[in-house]
């Protein structure tokens, strides 16, 4: 698990760094910062200490001469800015042409899209019209697809942030003097938890805020019963007082006991058994545990199947719902279980240029079991053009 503690706000420049402080290497930034192919687009970072805090600032760089802004303009932001206008169908083709992995793709085009949105509401135009300012410059398309770029490298099994942090105060925008929060921001965390502090400054920017609101899969105030892992920092330049200016990212291991499940079943004897395959992917994606079939023999000798859900409680309506509307059955079966799990740990290696992720899992933390990612391996030797039993073979 991955905790975004926005202990002093965020800002996409704070992500970043929190990620390279963790761990993530610059060269895989910086390799996929490259693929976009933005003039002059460069970024670098160094070590930097805020507030008593050591932590890694991110730094992006116009080297093609154009014209910019005095950097920390912004609460947060360290970067220089180009200024080009760009509207979102010019910010989607650059980074669909860069041929990024689907998950980069994915999150960063989502991540510029909610940021349209917001400022098409706060201008009262439609998002096709909305050219960037900030957003579209050099930084907030680095600052995002490096976002993306380092949690594909991270991979983390869920991603949990804390509320939002508001500031107070006024902050210079293009289009002039603005009220902390700005307009586009408050649009962007609609919704979601967040905490006022009187600081004077701007705590999360736009940038910031939609890829938190992305990329996180919950919000929490507090991180359930874990074992820290790791912990980066990401600076800001600003210095704040009675606070370090820092975003702090968590990897943690969630300390997995005895959870309380349900087990749904239904028999079904008269339905067409190609449409297990859509059952099975609906109940799955509403966040299933694990689904299965049986066959048996049921009353006047017919062969039939039992099909098996295991469920967390909070899953017990929806998944009856996919049952009654995609299967012939007509009635349900539920009972009350517990189980026991291991405690599991991710982790990502590279074998002659693809990654494949590892699931370690732990008992009273001892390694016990390792195993390679299947769909990884798959995808792998269809790639290197060979059998997946060749792979592991190959593999150390």
């Amino acid at each position: 698990m991955l905790y975004i503690d926005m202990c002093s706000g965020v800002a996409g420049d704070m992500f970043v760094g929190a990620c390279i402080d963790l761990g993530v290497p610059i060269k895989i930034i910086k390799e996929g910062i490259d693929k976009l192919n933005v003039p002059g687009l460069k970024i670098r970072s160094k070590k930097m200490v805020n507030g008593g805090i050591a932590g890694k600032l991110f730094i992006v760089e116009d080297t093609s001469g154009g014209k910019t802004k005095k950097a920390d303009e912004h609460h947060h932001h360290s970067h220089t800015h180009q200024h080009i206008h760009r509207n979102l169908s010019d910010i989607t083709k650059i980074i669909v042409d860069a041929n990024l992995s689907k998950s980069v793709t994915k999150n960063a085009l989502a991540i510029f899209k909610l940021i349209a949105k917001a400022e098409a509401k706060v201008h009262g135009t439609t998002v096709n019209k909305i050219h960037f300012h900030e957003v579209g410059a050099l930084d907030a398309i680095a600052d995002v697809v490096g976002a993306c770029l380092a949690i594909d490298y991270l991979n983390p099994k869920k991603i949990v942030a804390s509320p939002f942090l508001l500031g107070s105060g006024h902050v210079h925008c293009a289009h002039g003097n603005m009220a902390v929060p700005v307009p586009a921001t408050l649009e962007i965390i609609t919704g979601l938890p967040t905490k006022r502090v009187d600081t004077g400054k701007e705590m999360s920017t736009p940038t910031g805020a939609a890829i938190v609101a992305v990329l996180a899969n919950e919000f929490s105030n507090e991180m359930a019963t874990t074992s820290f892992a790791k912990i980066g920092y990401g600076c800001g330049t600003r210095i704040l007082k009675g606070r370090a200016n820092v975003l702090r990212l968590i990897v943690a291991q969630e300390i997995e006991e005895t959870q309380p499940i349900q087990k749904i079943e239904c028999t079904i004897d008269d339905m067409n058994p190609q449409l297990f395959e859509d059952v099975f992917d609906r109940l799955y994606g509403v966040g299933a545990l694990d689904v299965y079939v049986q066959s048996v023999i049921v009353k006047k000798s017919r062969p039939a199947f039992v099909l098996n859900v295991i469920i967390p409680d909070s899953k017990l309506s929806i998944c009856e719902e996919i049952l009654f509307k995609s299967t012939t059955t007509i009635g349900i079966r539920r009972s009350a279980m517990q189980r026991s799990v291991l405690q599991r740990r991710y982790q990502s290696i590279e074998f002659e240029g693809h990654k494949i992720k590892i699931k370690h899992s732990y008992y009273n933390n001892k390694n016990v079991n390792s195993i390679y990612e299947y769909q990884d391996l798959k995808s792998v030797s269809q790639l290197m053009n060979i059998t997946v039993k060749e792979l592991l073979i190959k593999l150390p």
